[in-house]
């Protein structure tokens, strides 16, 4: 079925280049040092200035309220969509296909999930029946932005992170915990804006739109509250309009420094924190050793928020776990408390004491067994400390430097009855008719 829709494209190049404030999707923790007084981190680190375009992609929303004091009683809506100009292009440019060639014309929201999606772009009426989007393709997973209030993410099915299509939905939550990580993560490739953000939470609200289970894909479907039990079309979200407008005023700044407010701080019994500009001062207590996290607001000069939560990692460095365990003129010798240092003679380094969280005086050396088809060694760990790397290596003979350092498949991780310290066993495959193994201790630098 041909459907056909005109569109036009703005001449943006004179206008300033207008952003918004996101945040990354955090795939790693930020290890503090426990042994520092403070940690700082520029907090454009974590939030971004994201250029936008200086359009918008706005969806006319119309339904039936059944006001009896209305002639008319159609309520029409906009969702204006801020897409990211460089952020994801695969996505971008499939998502603006779909505008430009009329598909999203006559659509509805099909789904509404309380406090949490609603999600459009699959379905839409014509001649009151309703027929799927025709498809373009699967497109490539492009995560990055996390999914916090107000994003607009593609939507894809469980086979997979690229089964994305036309579908998309708006997040009416924070929901980066959830979303940042599923099924490869799911790409944010533009935000509400916000004075039409409220439009996006109201067709989100049970009270007004309640859900109705017609059977999937339709079984969490929001119909006005007016809906009686004959299914009329004027009482579905449906999008009458969806075009490409210029970007309203105050929508967007234009300045990439924001400020920040912290709005949960970090567990108090591992560190504290505070916010200096446009950096984030941690500073840990000394002596605990842990996983946190901190949560964050950002706002923009015209008043967009967004908010994410850092994870944080306290850990101990080598340098730390040196000054806890020398004093005085040891703590001064390298041929003491360096990290290559053996100073009971034990064949065990302070690295290596320290990496496997061991004390000064205390000797556990590492166990290999030899199976028929591979070697296993067993070797102790410690688990929250940061800036230290083990690694095994391999060699032919104990008279040349040929070492290799290998990977291995991982057999078991077992925590022992100390505090962060794990027994982790380690396999590799036979190689040769000789062979020397050794673990590898190296301090990583900053």
């Amino acid at each position: 079925m041909l459907r056909y829709f005109a569109i036009i494209l703005l001449n943006t190049a004179a206008l300033a280049q207008p952003i918004l404030p996101v945040f990354d999707i955090q795939n790693e923790v930020t290890l503090i040092d426990n042994g520092a007084a403070q940690n700082s981190f520029p907090l454009n680190t974590f939030f971004k200035a994201e250029p936008i375009d200086n359009q918008v992609v706005r969806f006319v929303a119309e339904y039936n309220d059944g006001d009896p004091n209305d002639a008319n009683d159609n309520v029409t809506k906009n969702i204006d969509m801020a897409l990211f100009t460089n952020r994801t292009p695969v996505t971008r440019e499939n998502f603006l296909q779909y505008v430009t060639d009329g598909d999203y014309l006559g659509s509805f929201i099909h789904r509404s999930a309380p406090n949490f999606v609603i999600q459009g772009g699959g379905f839409f009426f014509d001649n009151a029946s309703i027929f799927a989007v025709e498809s373009n393709g699967t497109i490539v997973n492009e995560p990055g932005i996390s999914n916090t209030l107000g994003t607009v993410s593609m939507a894809k099915t469980n086979l997979g992170p690229d089964t994305a299509t036309s579908q998309w939905f708006i997040s009416t939550n924070e929901n980066s915990s959830n979303l940042d990580y599923q099924n490869g993560g799911f790409t944010v490739f533009a935000r509400i804006t916000k004075d039409t953000l409220p439009n996006s939470l109201l067709f989100n609200n049970t009270t007004e739109f309640p859900r109705f289970n017609f059977d999937a894909p339709f079984d969490e479907l929001p119909l006005h509250k007016t809906y009686s039990g004959t299914l009329f079309l004027n009482k579905f979200i449906t999008f009458t309009s969806v075009s490409l407008v210029p970007l309203p005023a105050n929508q967007a700044g234009t300045s990439t420094t924001f400020t920040y407010q912290i709005i949960t701080p970090p567990n108090p019994a591992l560190a504290t924190a505070s916010i200096n500009g446009q950096n984030l001062i941690i500073t840990p207590n000394g002596t605990t050793t842990g996983e946190t996290s901190i949560t964050i607001k950002a706002t923009d000069s015209v008043g967009n928020e967004v908010i994410g939560s850092i994870p944080i990692f306290i850990a101990d460095t080598f340098d730390s776990w040196k000054n806890n365990n020398f004093s005085g003129d040891d703590l001064l010798n390298p041929q003491v408390s360096g990290p290559d240092a053996d100073p009971n003679n034990d064949g065990i380094s302070n690295l290596q004491a320290f990496a496997q969280g061991l004390e000064p005086d205390e000797t556990i050396y590492p166990t290999t067994v030899i199976n028929p088809t591979d070697i296993r060694i067993t070797y102790l760990e410690q688990t929250d400390i940061m800036s230290t790397r083990i690694t095994i290596q391999r060699s032919t003979s104990l008279l040349t430097n040929d070492r290799t350092t290998l990977t291995g498949t991982l057999i078991s991780a077992i925590d022992t009855a100390k505090p962060n310290q794990r027994s982790v066993t380690v396999s590799f495959p036979k190689s040769g008719d000789i062979a020397f193994y050794r673990l590898a201790f190296e301090i990583i630098p900053n």
